[in-house]
């Protein structure tokens, strides 16, 4: 390997890799790394970021440590261990903890800044799980704001499908739905990922219905209840919310067919009875349009009057909070 030597710094250029190093007293940086590049890999620390120059630690064969200077477009990959805070997040409980895993969630992504971007550096993982961690508050527009902050970026990052995902879920959960069908109108959904899929399908289906396309949220509601009933209780909840549709769309046979299942599935659950409750506030006009209503379609002890269920133009159904799974 062609080497030239430069009396500035003692710097030493080794061959077309271009390393660069420069003697050091073992500076702290972070890590340590595994850094993967074309030319090998090696332990280190993370030092700076200098332009198209990646600057880090790296051991000599006497065990004394230098500063090497990597070119941007040699770096493969940086292996990093699991920082120990994401561990926490799950463990969070009480304010106070979920307050101390804000902070190190900060400490983590301050010093990951300079080095954004690298493959393999976790600072989008750590936004992300801090837009979590508000969503898990319900402090839903600090949630976005984090998702926002890795959409926004130029690169390519295998955390913007969940972050578009997830401002898209905290939208409709704040109240916005134009907003969350931005984000979940054409989003790419995680098959491998049946928990946030099922969220975002139930959330996009929310807000369709919010804004006046029935028959759009009938098919992301449907979707879970054939594909996925079992999952986040998704065959209750989305008959529950069809039904609402059905009112809309004025679909009286298929109204009444669910809410007889319902009856016949789930007797005792609180979804059945509020279906059953907008069935009746219907009745009327299901019977004028000829819909058969059997004995079975009669209002059953629990179920809301009919005054009550339906007191105008039904609004979409929507889980309660504790019942969407935002993290």
């Amino acid at each position: 390997m062609r080497q030239r030597w430069q009396i500035t710094g003692a710097v030493i250029l080794l061959g077309s890799g271009l390393w660069c190093a420069a003697q050091s007293k073992g500076a702290a940086g972070v890590g340590p790394v595994l850094l993967v590049t074309k030319d090998g890999q090696f332990q280190g620390r993370l030092l700076r970021r200098d332009k198209e120059m990646l600057w880090v630690t790296k051991a000599a064969a006497d065990g004394s440590v230098f500063e090497a200077g990597i070119p941007l477009a040699d770096i493969k990959r940086i292996r990093m261990g699991t920082p120990r805070v994401f561990a926490a997040i799950d463990q969070a409980g009480s304010e106070t903890q979920v307050r101390a895993v804000h902070d190190g969630l900060d400490r983590l992504i301050l010093s990951l800044k300079p080095f954004r971007g690298l493959p393999g550096i976790p600072m989008d993982e750590a936004i992300l799980r801090k837009g979590q961690l508000y969503a898990r508050q319900g402090l839903w527009r600090d949630a976005i704001r984090q998702y926002e902050d890795i959409l926004k970026q130029s690169y390519e990052c295998e955390q913007k499908d969940a972050a578009r995902l997830r401002a898209g879920i905290a939208s409709e959960l704040a109240g916005d739905p134009k907003a969350a069908l931005k984000y979940l109108e054409n989003a790419v959904l995680p098959e491998d990922d049946e928990e946030l899929l099922s969220t975002a399908l139930f959330s996009r289906a929310n807000a369709l219905a919010t804004e006046g396309r029935p028959e759009d949220a009938l098919l992301d509601y449907l979707r879970l209840v054939v594909f996925y009933p079992f999952v986040q209780n998704n065959e209750l909840r989305g008959l529950e919310a069809a039904v609402a549709c059905y009112v809309e769309i004025k679909d009286w046979e298929s109204l009444h067919k669910t809410v007889q299942w319902l009856r016949q599935e789930y007797p005792d659950a609180r979804e059945t009875k509020r279906a059953g409750g907008l069935l009746e506030g219907h009745r009327e006009e299901m019977e004028a349009a000829g819909t058969v209503l059997d004995e079975g379609a009669a209002a059953v002890e629990g179920e809301p009057a009919a005054e009550e269920a339906a007191p105008g133009t039904p609004a979409p159904a929507r889980a309660d909070t504790e019942d969407i799974q935002v993290d």
